[in-house]
């Protein structure tokens, strides 16, 4: 089975060093950017978390369940498999990474192909594209919908790109990987058949 970061310690060590947070609290945005979403109603909202100093930031799709709860992104299993990852490609995950999804709430009964959800995501876009702009840094797409948006090519296929370093949104450089739970799926369905 193909490790989940490939590579991604050596290239981020070539990858140069972009601008960074300079504030000694991680960037949390205050502000309420949901008003008029067709999503904003008794949904948690899990807000794009930036540590100061990180040296990467990993975009994935919408939280789960546990994101939901503990209103924190990648915190659930899919969360702990990423930052395991990280941790062993020489990456603090607390400090070294900052974490963010697509949109920052689930669709109901999580259809993300609802129109509601689909104005919703673009909606977040435009709000992710302004912290990603203030953090600077590479970006970590986990996921083909990820990878699509923040390579702007909606025809990108995750397993056919995935660890690699592409040119994405205003130039940013964007390693691509698959979603964590992608991985998790296909360990269970590795052990039932060894059942």
């Amino acid at each position: 089975m193909r490790p989940f970061l490939p590579e991604l310690e050596r290239l981020l060590v070539r990858r140069p060093r972009q601008r960074r947070q300079s504030s000694g609290e991680s960037k949390t945005p205050n502000s309420n950017p949901c008003m008029g979403c067709p999503l904003n109603s008794d949904t948690p909202k899990v807000l794009p978390t930036i540590p100061p100093g990180a040296k990467v930031i990993c975009v994935g799709l919408a939280p789960g369940k546990v994101e939901n709860e503990q209103k924190q992104n990648f915190v659930g299993p899919a969360g702990q498999e990423l930052r395991t990852g990280l941790s062993k490609v020489g990456l603090n995950p607390a400090l070294d990474v900052g974490y963010a999804n697509l949109t920052r709430c689930t669709p109901p009964g999580e259809n993300f192909e609802s129109s509601e959800w689909k104005r919703a995501q673009s909606r977040c876009w435009n709000h992710l594209r302004e912290d990603l702009q203030s953090f600077g840094g590479p970006v970590l797409a986990l996921g083909a919908q990820a990878a699509q948006q923040l390579l702007e090519d909606k025809h990108t296929k995750i397993l056919a790109i995935r660890g690699l370093w592409k040119q994405g949104w205003q130039g940013r450089a964007v390693y691509t990987a698959r979603h964590p739970v992608a991985i998790l799926r296909e360990r269970d369905v590795h052990r039932q058949a060894a059942l």
